[in-house]
């Protein structure tokens, strides 16, 4: 239930809520998949974004893509527009992606955040 969320990233076309028990939610203007829920329409109420067993714990949204945090470390993204770049992986990928792919990272990550129309993450021994 979305009524209990602890953690909303908040960006002027779509937001992200993370609940207690670790569920992701999305609303906002979906238009190219920006919401990751898989759709490429509106939602004007929270939808729930699938996940592969994962608790979120931490949400970022930016310009052109979104991340969630894992309770693992790991960072789950997706960005509509393939030319955007972002400040967590090496790998540059020209993917457009409409639902969470996994991240590789170097370590695991403790936050996620949006900067300047990026996303950024925080390492352990960042």
């Amino acid at each position: 239930d979305y009524a209990s969320s602890v953690h909303i990233a908040v960006h002027p076309l779509s937001c992200l809520a993370i609940t207690e028990c670790g569920l992701a939610f999305a609303w906002g203007l979906g238009r190219d998949g920006r919401l990751g829920t898989g759709k490429r329409q509106a939602e004007i109420l929270p939808v729930q974004i699938q996940s592969p067993r994962r608790l979120w714990v931490d949400a970022a949204v930016a310009d052109q893509q979104a991340a969630l945090l894992s309770d693992r470390g790991e960072i789950f993204a997706w960005k509509t527009d393939p030319t955007a770049k972002d400040a967590i992986s090496s790998n540059e990928t020209a993917a457009r992606t409409i639902v969470p792919e996994r991240m590789h990272t170097s370590e695991p990550m403790i936050a996620v955040d949006a900067a300047g129309g990026r996303l950024v993450a925080i390492g352990a021994r960042s």
